[in-house]
This record gives C-alpha cells, structure tokens and sequence, in this order.
C-alpha cells in the first residue's frame, strides 16, 4: 500500500467522513466494494498491537518486498528510548549490549526486504 492510498484510507476513516450515514447509503454497489476493500487494508495495517497483523503478513509474502518503515521506525524509537545505554554491574558502568541487539535485530529485518533485486523490464518508450 502506498502513501496515497493511506491517504484515501485516512480521509475515508475521518470522523466528519465517516458519520455521514445517509450519504453512505446512497454510494454505488461498486464503491461500496471498494470502500470495503479498503477496511479491509485498513484493519491489517492498523497499529494495534504494534502492527501484529501487518507484521504477521509481511513475514509470509515473498520477496522483494518494500515494508512500511514507519513500523520500522517505531520499534528503532521505543527500543532507543526506552533502553538506558549503560548498565550498572557491581558498581562498574558497562555498555548495555542487549539494547544493541535489539537495534542490530531490527536494521537486519529491514536488510532482508533489500536483498532480493527487482526484476524490471526497462521500458524505451513513456507515454
């Protein structure tokens, strides 16, 4: 999915947008499919649970694949904030590694999605 259409999701999912009841009821069968279809998207990229359903279905498609960073980013955030750089063991400062290979754990799940090459026919002629 891309920005753009995170963009109609949120303008679909808006509040003044969504309450309009009556003008829902008279959308076209066929919008009504898409609108539908974009729930469901929705609800699989929604950030509940830290993206467990996203996540569970970007570990069983096949590469190359090009994942949302921002879940990404997130868990870089949380894991950098939220973990001290040193700990203390008997009164010595060390370096807390275990923050560092849940950092490194990350970054190499963002590595695999770019490993596999895309495989693109050039295209001479651009209408």
């Amino acid at each position: 999915m891309c920005i753009r259409d995170r963009s109609i999701l949120s303008g679909l999912n808006n509040s003044s947008v969504y309450r309009l009841k009556e003008t829902w009821r008279k959308v076209h069968k066929h919008f009504k499919a898409v609108v539908e279809k974009f729930q469901e998207i929705s609800e699989t990229l929604s950030n509940a649970s830290n993206y467990k359903l996203y996540r569970a279905l970007l570990h069983t498609v096949s590469p190359p694949t090009v994942p949302y960073l921002g879940v990404y980013l997130t868990d870089l955030t949380f894991i950098e904030d939220g973990n001290p750089d040193n700990v203390e063991y008997k009164g010595v400062s060390l370096i807390n590694f275990d923050k560092r290979q849940k950092l490194a754990s990350v970054i190499r799940e963002i590595q695999q999605h770019q490993q596999c090459p895309y495989l693109l026919i050039k295209e001479n002629v651009i209408y």
